[in-house]
């Protein structure tokens, strides 16, 4: 234990601490798992996003916390509806509208910064949060007895005999909100800017996801945000002094350890579940002195078997190893530093919340492999542990394989900026690269990666010994709306490849110039397939990863049908589908994998395509090809083309003609254009 102890220590350097913001939105107790989070994410996308809420709008908001609290156990829908409906808005004629309490007679613009403190005003009405102080609870409630935000805070301004102060304790009647706002930064839920000094917060994918997800869903959706996050190096505060030896010495320390040696913990969830399934407990204590000081250097084998209850000593040495590093923060004490035990209680909290049942989940949890005490979790079934970090262990390697190159940005420009602060310089933070490695991170962060949602659901089915059908039942959102899974059909092609479960591998940027030579080169290759019906006829990824960097490339960021914008994808390339004309699976058919007979397209033109649509109707949309594609070719020339070079059967074109995307006559040209 005394080696396992120094390896502990000598790979350990303050600064590696998970500790970040924690996940107080989910604080309440005595409620199921993350209902508060909900609540507060379906009101602020309402509110500060939609920024139009009329009775219509509430009636949406009252539809989707019925879903929700329908989806809880049974024995707790009671409290659910007691709580989602504390300010019923189900009693539509009592409750005040956002374009009521925001209806201004001096026309002030609809962004303008009081304006979008009325809304924040509006947010804690509908939140119906309690002020504790007297002064800004009057402020408050009196534009509510008002029902309008202006109104109210002209007579409240007369009430204050002190102006200045009255005009100080305007905009911070909703002082909770700037935190919490943070933390829906932190979870990947909302999207931060500044604009003319007004910060702005807009939704993210998986935060519009958490708007409509149901209980389990939520669990679902915070997991894949906490399988996802890196270890960040929070600064810690030193002495201006330099000429004292000690400051000297914490400088040279940190430069030899921390900057250089890189301690960071790539995948911290995936430690901790770790160390959780190996000691089948986990204390705050020992959250606190050893897990989350653990970095990638560490020999886990040894150190998950490290406990505090059993190394008396390690509290001591560890904080006497912080003390060689950390100076007081400016309000505490001599013998305080910079992170608190409660941060650290929070932080563990908020990575066992999810897998570890509270009360009111009343065993429902899904991805519960135990009960969430208040010092201590304990693992209650081993088998649905270790059934959870083989699959979580499974993510984490697809995560690695397919973004390594962003994690590696972005832990190389944390420690850079961390090397530059301990040196007393200035970093700078419009640095290309920099800049360039968060927005790469941000996108990667907040993206709704489909593949992992997958993952997640044969995780959760692997834990329960769920059947396929019962999972499109359980997560009816995720199913239909994200994954298009619709019939029985989409769920077997879902669960088909246990490794991993995709419909469609991630696209991988190819770094060199694509050119229409090389597409033509790679399209040769389907020819192999025509000549020899013995080998299989699958897709050709690299073609469609070619096509794709080809679009990137030529900067065409529209889709090729209906010519809307796309946005741009963590891995470089656009976040488009990339449809066959003529169908590669279908039968008679027999769509070739050609670069003309791809188009890359947005996720509405693919659904529609794909649904039940007259032939006119496809043949509109084609025909918008010839404007928007990135070959200036219509449905016409491509397959005369494809057909002229022996890519296609004569059955392929009365496939074409049946669907509209060519005339009779036309398919007569082409025939003949072979002689």
């Amino acid at each position: 234990m005394e080696q396992n102890i120094k390896d502990f220590l000598d790979n350990y350097a303050p600064g590696n601490h998970w500790s970040s913001k924690s996940m107080e939105l989910s604080r309440n107790e005595d409620k199921g798992t993350y209902w508060y989070l909900k609540k507060f994410v379906t009101f602020y996308y309402y509110v500060f996003i939609q920024k139009k809420l009329d009775r219509d709008g509430l009636r949406q908001i009252s539809a989707i916390f019925e879903n929700y609290c329908n989806s809880v156990p049974e024995e707790a829908r009671d409290k659910a509806f007691s709580f989602f409906f504390e300010r019923d808005l189900r009693k539509i004629d009592e409750i005040i509208t956002l374009n009521e309490y925001l209806f201004n007679t001096d026309a002030i613009a609809n962004d303008s910064a009081e304006m979008d403190n009325a809304r924040k005003y509006y947010f804690s009405y509908l939140l119906n949060i309690d002020e504790q102080n007297p002064e800004k609870e009057l402020i408050f409630t009196t534009t509510i007895a008002e029902r309008n935000y202006f109104k109210g805070i002209k007579l409240a301004k007369d009430l204050f005999e002190d102006k200045e102060k009255f005009k100080k304790l305007v905009p911070d009647v909703h002082a909770f909100l700037r935190n919490q706002r943070q933390i829906l930064y932190v979870l990947g839920l909302v999207n931060y800017t500044k604009i003319n000094n007004k910060e702005e917060y807009a939704p993210t994918d998986i935060g519009k996801h958490i708007v409509f997800a149901n209980y389990n869903e939520m669990i679902l959706l915070l997991e894949i945000q906490k399988l996802r996050q890196v270890s960040r190096n929070p600064l810690v505060i030193y002495s201006e002094d330099y000429n004292r030896p000690r400051n000297r010495q914490i400088k040279e320390n940190a430069d030899k350890t921390i900057i250089n040696k890189g301690h960071i913990c790539s995948h911290p969830y995936l430690v901790l579940l770790r160390y959780l399934i190996n000691n089948k407990e986990l204390s705050t204590k020992n959250y606190m002195f050893i897990v989350s000081r653990l970095s990638n250097l560490h020999n886990l084998e040894n150190c998950v078997k490290l406990t505090v209850e059993n190394v008396d000593v390690l509290p001591i040495m560890v904080n006497n190893k912080d003390k060689e590093y950390y100076t007081p923060g400016s309000n505490s004490g001599s013998d305080d530093f910079v992170l608190r035990p409660e941060d650290f209680s929070k932080e563990y909290k908020k990575y066992v919340q999810g897998i570890f049942s509270v009360d009111a989940d009343y065993n429902s949890n899904l991805l519960s492999i135990g009960k969430l005490g208040t010092h201590v979790c304990k693992i209650s079934n081993l088998d649905k542990a270790s059934a959870l970090y083989k699959n979580y262990f499974n993510i984490v390697k697809y995560l690695d394989d397919v973004y390594n190159a962003i994690y590696e940005n972005i832990d190389n420009v944390h420690n850079k900026k961390y090397a530059t602060h301990i040196n007393r310089g200035r970093y700078n933070y419009k640095n290309p690269i920099y800049l360039a490695a968060v927005e790469d991170w941000l996108n990667y962060f907040v993206s709704s990666n489909t593949n992992i949602i997958r993952m997640m659901l044969k995780t959760v089915s692997e834990m329960n010994g769920l059947q396929k059908q019962n999972i499109k039942k359980i997560y009816p959102y995720l199913c239909e709306q994200v994954l298009k899974v619709k019939t029985a059909q989409d769920i077997e092609n879902m669960f088909k490849n246990t490794a991993l479960l995709e419909i469609e591998t991630p696209v991988v940027v190819v770094r060199n110039k694509v050119t229409e030579n090389m597409l033509i080169t790679e399209s040769k290759k389907y020819l192999n397939i025509m000549n020899d019906f013995t080998l299989e006829r699958k897709r050709n990824v690299a073609l469609r990863d070619q096509y794709a960097s080809f679009k990137m490339q030529h900067n065409h960021d529209i889709c090729e049908i209906c010519g809307n914008k796309l946005a741009k994808e963590v891995n470089g390339n656009y976040i488009c589908n990339y449809h066959h004309i003529l169908p590669f699976n279908e039968a008679g058919a027999l769509g070739p994998d050609h670069y003309l007979n791809l188009i890359g397209i947005c996720s509405n033109c693919h659904d529609k395509l794909h649904s039940k649509i007259t032939c006119n109707e496809r043949k509109e949309m084609y025909n918008a090809i010839l404007i928007n594609s990135c070959f200036t070719k219509d449905v016409f020339e491509r397959i005369l083309k494809m057909y002229k070079d022996g890519y296609l059967f004569n059955a392929s074109l009365e496939y074409a003609v049946a669907m509209g995307m060519i005339t009779e006559s036309q398919k007569i040209e082409i025939i003949n254009s072979r002689s």
